[in-house]
This record gives C-alpha cells, sequence and structure tokens, in this order.
C-alpha cells in the first residue's frame, strides 16, 4: 500500500494484529478499541477514490465471515 498521506497506507503491519490479508484487503484490528472488547476495521489496498460495487460487497461478504469469528463471544453478530 503507498500513498502520500494516508494514515492507512502508514500503518506497520508487523505490530498490528491481522485477521484476514488478500491482494485487494486486510481485515485488522483498531488500534483504538473505545472501550469494546475487540473492533475491527477492513482496508481496501487499491487506492481509489470509490470503490467498484464489487469490491464492496466483497468487502461485506468478508467483514461477515470474520466477523462471526472475531465476535464469536457476543451472542448477535
Amino acid at each position: 500500500m503507498t500513498g502520500l498521506n494516508c494514515p492507512l497506507c502508514v500503518l506497520d503491519l508487523k505490530k498490528e494484529t491481522i485477521y484476514y490479508e488478500d491482494r485487494s484487503f486486510i481485515v485488522l484490528r483498531t488500534k483504538n478499541l473505545k472501550g469494546h472488547r475487540e473492533r475491527i476495521m477492513i482496508v481496501y489496498k487499491r487506492h481509489e477514490h470509490t470503490i467498484p460495487y464489487k469490491a464492496y460487497e466483497r468487502a461485506l461478504d468478508i467483514l461477515s465471515k470474520i466477523g462471526r469469528k472475531v465476535f464469536s463471544y457476543a451472542p448477535k453478530f
């Protein structure tokens, strides 16, 4: 990932908890949990102003699958 002023591009992925990664997406734990036990985010690796609809659908699918595992302690996800 490369970008001039992108805070997501300067993440040190070696220090982050990564739950999923492929050529297009990374699912990782957020730095600030804001009082939550667990909090995740998905990052699109390609720098595009508008994410293509197919990529958006795929991101939701990935979040759903990974979220079930990460938040398995919660009764409703």
